[in-house]
């Protein structure tokens, strides 16, 4: 997996610019002839159970909260700005990535952490086997929409979301990798403490529990076979729906004593919106 340090160090690249996007036709013969699942056949269309979930559109913004994304391949991005500066500052961890099209889990021990302060500055903590190395850099945000980053190299345009304050994904297009970050909570437990939830995506049960992994499955209108990782309050998810075909990942702040967790889910495509909708968890009993 291509580490986010390649993304936010690789300084050469700023210059290099993407390749506009393909014609309507032969986008869609490329990913026919590429898709290895059914979702990314151009003509897939997400189940009823998902699409039911989707946020609803976002209201009318001023042209000075539009987002003027390039004409290039990637997220479906929001064209109205949801970044509050006074809500960009804080702890947050690297829970899931794409590089190249293709989305993967950060695992336990490779989560890397991004602290951006109030001031401006930051530091990176790149974390290999447990142990972190750290990066001092700088971030602002330079248009509706985009943050400029950079820790030991230039800084580089970060095209990003924030849902609910806690959840932020960043897109860079001339590198074509992108990051969902959730930010740390204050307090957290040091392991699973609940295995049974119900959720708006039906009863969540953690069949097996190892250390800070775990595996279950989602009992609603369709099964859910799930896996994933629990760090420091955080837990991470990939998901796969066999009956509809369709997979993807979640991610949770957890509150402490498990009671509740909040968290959002997204498709495995990365060129769909970084956050396909909210899934809330509450404990219940056996």
């Amino acid at each position: 997996m291509m580490r986010w340090l390649t993304l936010i160090m690789a300084a050469c690249l700023l210059g290099v610019s993407g390749c506009q996007r393909d014609s309507a036709q032969e986008t869609e013969e490329a990913r026919g002839q590429l898709a290895t699942h059914p979702w990314e056949l151009p003509d897939w269309q997400l189940p009823n159970e998902v699409l039911a979930q989707r946020p609803d559109a976002a209201a009318d913004f001023s042209e000075d909260e539009q987002v003027k994304t390039p004409t290039l391949r990637g997220p479906l991005l929001p064209e109205s700005d949801t970044l509050d500066p006074e809500l960009i500052p804080g702890r947050w961890l690297q829970v899931c990535m794409v590089s190249k099209e293709n989305l993967a889990l950060v695992p336990v021990g490779e989560m890397d952490m991004m602290e951006l302060r109030p001031d401006g500055k930051g530091a990176y903590h790149v974390v290999s086997q447990g142990e972190a190395q750290t990066l001092e850099g700088n971030w602002e945000k330079l248009e509706p929409g985009i943050l400029s980053i950079g820790f030991s190299g230039e800084m580089l345009p970060m095209y990003s979301e924030l849902r609910d304050q806690d959840f932020l994904y960043i897109w860079n297009y001339e590198q074509e990798q992108g990051i969902w970050f959730v930010r740390l909570p204050q307090a957290a437990s040091s392991e699973i403490e609940a295995n049974l939830f119900d959720t708006t995506r039906g009863r969540m049960h953690f069949q097996d529990v190892v250390s800070r992994s775990y595996s279950g499955v989602v009992e609603g209108e369709s099964e859910l076979n799930m896996r994933g990782f629990y760090e420091s309050g955080i837990l991470t998810m990939r998901w796969e729906d066999e009956q509809n075909n369709v997979g993807g990942y979640a991610a949770f702040r957890v509150e402490p004593g498990w009671q509740e967790l909040h968290g959002y889910w997204w498709i495995d495509d990365y060129e769909a919106a970084p956050f396909g909708g909210v899934w809330d968890c509450t404990r219940a009993n056996p």
